[in-house]
């Protein structure tokens, strides 16, 4: 059984499908020769829609919820594939920032240094702590900044408090 990269679907099930394709385009086309030259085909089709108007209706919404349906699932088809690609390849295409979202170091690190600038530091809350990338523990903000700036070792980094906790 062999099957190409078109959906998985084995040679002998397109092939089928086709023929299938062709016999109903066949039959249609048959039945539009038939209606335009027999009268008594004619009186039958226009006596089944005049008297079912009701059900040319139903049958016409039917129709466009179809075609809706099917553009909809072509929509979300396609965005799977993209999907389907990114994840095989790896490599996830970047995707926007959500809220409680995570952000790339460099992008969190800017966020803090212009809270750092653009806030006051208010003595009446809490200060926040930081951890020190050595380990050395957790001390308040102040700190911790002013001795990492005089002994050259790079700054450390703000601890949520949700993340305290988990320690």
């Amino acid at each position: 059984m062999t099957t190409d990269n078109h959906h998985g679907l084995p040679m002998y099930a397109r092939t089928i499908m086709v023929f299938q394709s062709l016999v109903i385009l066949f039959f249609g086309f048959w039945m539009y020769q038939e209606y335009q030259y027999n009268v008594n085909f004619q009186l039958y089709v226009n006596g089944f829609f005049s008297d079912n108007e009701l059900f040319l209706v139903t049958v016409l919404a039917a129709i466009v919820f179809l075609l809706t349906g099917l553009g909809m699932y072509g929509r979300s088809h396609g965005r799977g594939k993209s999907l389907e690609v990114t994840t095989l390849s790896g490599t996830a295409p970047p995707q926007p920032s959500m809220r409680g979202g995570k952000l790339d170091s460099g992008t969190e690190q800017h966020l803090i240094d212009m809270i750092r600038k653009t806030v006051p530091v208010s003595t009446s809350v809490s200060t926040p702590t930081v951890v020190s990338p050595a380990g050395s523990g957790s001390v308040p903000a102040g700190s911790a900044s002013e001795a990492a700036a005089a002994s050259g070792q790079p700054l450390p980094t703000l601890q949520r408090a949700e993340d305290k906790k988990k320690i």
